[in-house]
């Protein structure tokens, strides 16, 4: 899980914010509790309104 959180946030820095989002939330299907992912999905989620 640690490479998909890891490869959520290299999109994120890369600015690919739909491919960022995918692999947050493949992150929370595994564990729904991975705050940090919960954190940067609200954060990018904001962002995009």
């Amino acid at each position: 899980m640690t490479g998909l959180f890891s490869l959520a946030v290299l999109y994120e820095e890369q600015g690919d914010t739909g491919r960022a989002l995918e692999k947050y939330r493949e992150v929370l299907k595994i564990n729904p509790q991975h705050i940090q992912a919960r954190d940067k999905m609200r954060q990018l989620k904001h962002k995009k309104e």
